[in-house]
C-alpha cells in the first residue's frame, strides 16, 4: 500500500510507528517487572517482541497480560 500519494500519510505513518514502539517499551517493562514468570520466559517475550512485534504483541495483550501483570 502506498500511503506517499495520501495527504499527511508521513505524519500518519511517523505516528504508528512512536505508538508501536511505545506499545513494546511498555509491554516490556511490565514483563521485567512481573514476578510471576521466570527469566527464561521474560528472555523469550523478549525476542519475540523484537522480531515478531506484531504477533508477539497480539499473543501479549490476548494471553499474557492476564499472567504477566501483578
Amino acid at each position: 500500500m502506498k500511503l506517499n500519494h495520501i495527504s499527511y500519510s508521513q505524519i500518519v505513518m511517523a505516528i504508528g510507528i512512536v505508538a508501536m514502539v511505545l506499545f513494546i517499551f511498555l509491554a516490556l517493562a511490565e514483563i521485567y517487572k512481573s514476578t510471576k514468570i521466570e527469566g527464561t520466559e521474560k528472555f523469550m517475550w523478549t525476542v519475540g517482541m523484537l522480531l515478531f512485534s506484531f504477533f508477539a504483541g497480539i499473543a501479549y495483550l490476548i494471553w499474557g497480560r492476564k499472567r504477566i501483570a501483578t
